[in-house]
């Protein structure tokens, strides 16, 4: 007979827990656990990161957008000013002209 028996059950759970219980178990265990926490850890950084990125960019398109709203309303306060200085221009025509019919027809 080239191989022993196998044993019985009851020896085979035995060694199976000692297996786990055994110091170099364990050194596998805290290897993986500490390669994983890294990991975690590298991954929060890295994401921690890519959301302040991210809200950099956001609240740099926000205000590009506002400047570019207020230089529209610049503009339109402008273009309003410059009819309203027309529209006062005209009124002091319109006011000389009456005053000179006044004063023609008195």
């Amino acid at each position: 007979m080239l191989f022993p028996p196998p044993p019985p059950p009851a020896v085979n759970q035995e060694r199976h827990r000692t297996a786990l219980l055994s110091p170099v178990f364990f050194a596998h265990y805290e290897i993986s656990l500490l390669i994983f926490a890294c990991y975690a850890i590298i991954s929060l950084i890295f994401f921690a990161c890519y959301t302040i990125i991210l809200l950099v960019c956001s609240l740099h398109d926000l205000a590009t957008s506002l400047c570019s709203l207020c230089d529209r309303v610049t503009s339109l306060l402008y273009s309003l000013r410059i009819r309203i200085i027309s529209l006062c221009s005209l009124c002091d025509l319109a006011t000389s002209l009456f005053h000179l019919l006044i004063g023609l027809f008195r």
